[in-house]
């Protein structure tokens, strides 16, 4: 919502405050008292935010640290030789193309590094006419081909944790990097994210100025684990 509109209403809101201020402090004589109403129904609007603020600050401080328990085996050029990370699947943009044959060379765009100096295999699980189906890129003369597999094939994959739900405000999960061979965690990572409330979501559409509703890990985890960050 422009300023234009949003900025009378902020001001009948602190107006409708001051009102209530005024009339407390009339009724009671008591300005402490009065003064914590005004406080409170002056901030009323920002309580989601203060209570993000809060939440994430201590989640940050103490839960948010990605855990590496052990790191994948490696063959003699430093590769690991396969990961799975299923539905996360690379960038909408080329997906909507899934069919046409510029597919391997967007993956090469954004995966190419990966492939060629620290993942041989890499394997994305697509929806295409409501069916999955897996494919596989990989590096063959300095170009990245695919082919589409069966089944799933990955050494080591990526697992994502059933969300958590906490005291109606946030959810929590956990991206796993999981040997598939024996269902071994080698790495995990957190994920944090705040659920809209109807009345506040209204209230920050007035703000000049918003909060980042979450928090996520599982890039900072693949970092520590294979070096590189960027995996969509």
């Amino acid at each position: 919502m422009s300023g234009i509109i949003s900025g009378p209403i902020i001001l009948f809101y602190i107006f409708i405050a001051y009102l209530i201020y005024k009339t407390i402090l009339s009724a009671t004589q008591k300005k402490i008292l009065s003064r914590v109403i005004f406080a409170l129904i002056l901030t009323f609007p920002f309580w989601d935010l203060m209570a993000q603020k809060v939440i994430k600050t201590y989640y940050q401080a103490f839960l948010m640290e990605p855990k590496i328990y052990t790191l994948p085996e490696v063959d003699a050029d430093g590769r690991v030789e396969s990961l799975g990370l299923g539905d996360r699947t690379p960038q909408t943009y080329f997906i909507k193309k899934l069919m046409d044959n510029t597919i391997d060379e967007k993956v090469k765009n954004t995966y190419g590094k990966i492939l060629e100096e620290k993942i041989k295999y890499l394997d994305f699980t697509f929806n295409i006419k409501g069916e999955n189906k897996i494919y596989r890129f990989y590096l063959e003369d300095k170009k990245v081909k695919h082919k589409v597999l069966d089944e799933a094939q990955a050494k080591y994959k990526i697992v994502v944790t059933k969300p958590k739900f906490h005291l109606g405000l946030y959810q929590t999960f956990s991206y796993k990097l999981v040997e598939t061979s024996n269902n071994k965690v080698l790495a995990e990572a957190r994920a944090l994210y705040f659920l809209d409330v109807e009345f506040f979501h209204f209230v920050h559409t007035l703000l000049p100025f918003g909060s980042a509703n979450y928090l996520n890990y599982f890039e900072e985890m693949m970092k520590k684990v294979f070096g590189v960050k960027r995996f969509y």
